[in-house]
């Protein structure tokens, strides 16, 4: 045989926790794109609630208009928290991959989770009435 070595427990043992990491982050980044787009829709469900609310409630516009306005204010929060959310996967995916297996990725990954679960938690709080 050839100058071959022999590959022991403990680089199989780094190996398989590496590998463990690596597939934690990538369900974590899964997960926070699939969160993402639900905290999204709650985002834009919520501030169409509110300014509903708030026009009604203080006449801020003619009622002719009211529908416009909503309709605007709707289509911008969906456009710039669409773009908000392309801009973090795509940063994100680059972040994460170099960075694969470290620490501060994944509290970086925990952070975003929890930034999107407490926008769902806010649109639970809103349409709880």
């Amino acid at each position: 045989m050839a100058n071959s070595e022999s590959v022991t427990g403990q680089d199989w043992n780094r190996l398989a926790r590496r590998s463990m990491v690596i597939l934690l982050t990538a369900v974590l980044y899964v997960l926070t794109l699939i969160l993402g787009v639900l905290a999204l829709l709650a985002l834009v469900r919520t501030v169409e609630f509110g300014s509903a609310l708030l026009i009604a409630q203080y006449n801020l516009v003619a009622p002719a208009n009211a529908r416009g306005v909503m309709t605007v204010l709707r289509n911008v929060v969906a456009v710039g928290a669409g773009l908000l959310l392309l801009a973090v996967a795509v940063a994100g995916l680059d972040y994460h991959w170099k960075h694969r297996g470290q620490r501060r990725s994944l509290r970086l990954l925990v952070l975003t989770l929890g930034v999107e679960l407490a926008l769902l938690a806010l649109e639970r709080l809103v349409f709880q009435y």
